[in-house]
């Protein structure tokens, strides 16, 4: 799960998305300002998208969800082909939660790193970095699971 800063025990939706990578990554990938992106991503989580996060994501997250679903699909005989959005797993959102500001904390010409405000003083952030001419989260690497005898 991204884990995250929040208060009073409720996290924005955007620290709800679980990447899948361990069980087999709306606008088109086109932010222009880690604002919109940040907020693009909240809501396509909040509506469950899968496939409205992907272009959302930074080019080595979506990287790896093409690895786990190229994978996937082997595992399953070349019976199916899995997509790379299908790899993301969204749990825990509020869709009734609305955000009332989104603020960008830190920036340079690279990275940004974003806080949203949720109407009800809930906080988080978000990393992102400037990929292709357009703003894109940051997921965290998942840690490999240990080879237990």
């Amino acid at each position: 799960m991204i884990a995250g800063p929040s208060t009073r025990g409720v996290k924005l939706p955007a620290l709800a998305l679980v990447l899948a990578l361990v069980q087999a990554a709306a606008c088109g990938g086109e932010a222009k300002t880690p604002e919109v992106a940040a907020q693009a991503f909240v809501e396509a989580a909040q509506r469950g998208n899968t496939a409205q996060l992907l272009p959302l994501l930074e080019s080595a997250a979506a990287n790896r969800l093409q690895t786990a679903a190229e994978r996937a699909s082997h595992h399953v005989g070349g019976r199916r082909t899995i997509a790379p959005h299908e790899m993301l797993q969204i749990a825990d959102v509020d869709p009734m939660l609305r955000i009332a500001r989104v603020e960008v904390v830190e920036s340079s010409e690279s990275t940004a790193r974003v806080r949203l405000y949720g109407s009800q003083e809930q906080t988080a952030e978000l990393s992102l970095v400037f990929e292709d001419d357009a703003w894109r989260v940051q997921i965290p690497t998942p840690t490999p699971l240990a080879n237990t005898p």
